[in-house]
């Protein structure tokens, strides 16, 4: 996406502020700036009541740098979701019209909240959107996202995935790579324990899951 961050001359130390996605001509207030999602183009603008362009902008009607920030992370929020609704509609796997609940959703969603600069204004979105979730029957699918986005919990086959990254022959951490074999055996390994971990996540009130610090895959 486009980042607009020339800095605003009102000031010395305005090079220091965060200014990613944000313009703000002199004497006005802030707008937000960035390349659409591909698959919004041509989509309806709610904020517009037209079509997106390649280019979203949007005025955010303050010449507040902390409340020009807050908006603009909960703007990226909702375009986020009306990106992942688009993605629904062209086939992705989703549950309906409420929030993609997937693990790439879940790591995208995740890394946004760690790049805001207010993370309670995304937070505020998501919880409403897995509250909704929640309603439509799908609870345990809303509760392993919230624990991957909120608390930081890796899914388990993504864990396993960085580890074997992390000791591929010529790794840059300098670790002992492992054989091809012993890579396998780890695989395998990994899918007797997810089974393990849902057996529990059943019968024990997904403690296990909490206990271990991971989200236990489906």
């Amino acid at each position: 996406m486009m980042d607009h961050t020339r800095a605003s001359p009102s000031g010395p130390c305005v090079s220091e502020l965060d200014m990613r996605h944000l313009t703000k001509p002199r004497g006005k207030g802030y707008t937000m700036r960035l390349i659409a999602p591909e698959v919004l183009v041509g989509t309806g603008n709610p904020w517009t009541g037209k079509p997106f362009g390649r280019e979203i902008k949007l005025g955010l009607n303050t010449r507040s740098h902390a409340e020009a920030v807050r908006l603009r992370d909960i703007r990226l929020g909702q375009i986020r979701q009306l990106e992942a609704d688009a993605l629904a509609q062209r086939g992705r796997r989703s549950v309906g019209r409420i929030i993609d609940l997937s693990p790439e959703s879940a790591a995208e969603w995740r890394q946004m909240r760690e790049e805001a600069k207010d993370p309670d204004s995304i937070d505020y979105v998501l919880t409403d959107k897995l509250e909704k979730a929640e309603r439509a029957g799908f609870g345990k699918e809303a509760k392993r996202f919230a624990d991957v986005v909120l608390k930081g919990k890796l899914p388990l086959a993504e864990a396993l995935e960085q580890y074997l990254e992390d000791r591929r022959p010529g790794n840059p951490l300098g670790l002992d790579p492992l054989k091809p074999a012993t890579m396998a055996d780890v695989r395998s390994s990994m899918r007797h324990l997810q089974a393990f971990l849902r057996a529990l996540w059943i019968s024990d009130g997904h403690r296990s899951a909490e206990q271990c610090g991971l989200a236990c895959e489906p």
